[in-house]
């Protein structure tokens, strides 16, 4: 009997002494968070942690003042907690802006790395109604509206132009994607064309004639409708070889590849 009662009185100890460890172990975790969560928002408090845009670079079109209000970073935020691929895609709605990288820079500030765009050719709309002059936009290869003007203070040389019906007043924005078919039209006939050889600096779609451009020794050229780019392109290039006084030239048409015209400014024609 006295074994029996000492092995309950040995079981009973240990199984105190278990759960009084657990009771510790368990306040000491409590204990543990708590602190813890005390150090984590004191820390997100700290005005010594409060996020700010600490440098731009990549910035030549756009201005740092620009890149710093569409970052739009929220008062004494934690650097920690910026969500910093929101702060990029906020900046990369910038119209010049491509891509932007944040990163951090210790102890709280945010470092913004930009990729501008590269502008492709300038789009002019003729013929708006009201307007004493064409407006003009600065595009990219994508078709982004990079910047939107009268024609005359937005020319830029070296740029191809591409010249399209006007289009409805206030349809187009700086920031925009251009969607418009004649302006997709006129770009890849640009890039189509270049890509076979031709110096194309001008093009323009007309409802009538079809696409024109301006190519090699300032020649115009009627394109037509966009088929046999490439049969067209070899055409012109062995006629322009041949033609002596270039300035004489007022177009060469191509539109039926069987028969091209050579048309002279004194009404000459040459087939």
């Amino acid at each position: 009997m006295f074994t029996k009662r000492a092995e309950r009185l040995t079981r009973s100890a240990r199984t105190g002494a278990r759960a009084g460890r657990w009771v510790a172990l368990s306040v000491g975790l409590v204990t543990g968070i708590g602190v813890a969560a005390f150090a984590f928002f004191r820390l997100v408090e700290d005005p010594r942690f409060c996020a700010r845009v600490a440098g731009v670079s990549g910035a030549h079109r756009t201005s740092v003042a620009d890149v710093i209000a569409a970052a739009s970073l929220p008062a004494c935020r934690n650097v920690w907690l910026v969500n910093r691929r929101a702060v990029a895609a906020r900046v990369e709605a910038l119209p010049w802006v491509q891509s932007a990288e944040v990163d951090i820079v210790w102890p709280a500030g945010l470092r913004i790395r930009l990729t501008e765009r590269t502008p492709a050719a300038l789009v002019v709309f003729d013929g708006a109604t009201g307007s004493p002059e064409p407006q003009a936009a600065l595009i990219d290869a994508t078709r982004r509206v990079l910047e939107l003007q009268a024609y005359s203070t937005l020319r830029q040389p070296g740029l191809a132009r591409l010249r399209v019906p006007s289009l409805p007043s206030g349809s187009v924005w700086v920031g925009q994607t251009l969607h418009d078919p004649a302006v997709t039209e006129a770009l890849d006939a640009m890039a189509r064309l270049r890509a076979l050889g031709l110096d194309v600096t001008a093009v323009r779609i007309d409802s009538a004639t079809g696409i024109g451009v301006t190519a090699n020794r300032r020649l115009h050229v009627l394109i037509g409708e966009p088929t046999d780019f490439a049969r067209k392109a070899g055409l012109f290039l062995a006629i322009a070889a041949r033609i002596a006084s270039p300035e004489r030239v007022a177009y060469v048409d191509l539109r039926s590849v069987v028969a091209p015209t050579i048309l002279y400014r004194n009404g000459g024609v040459h087939k």
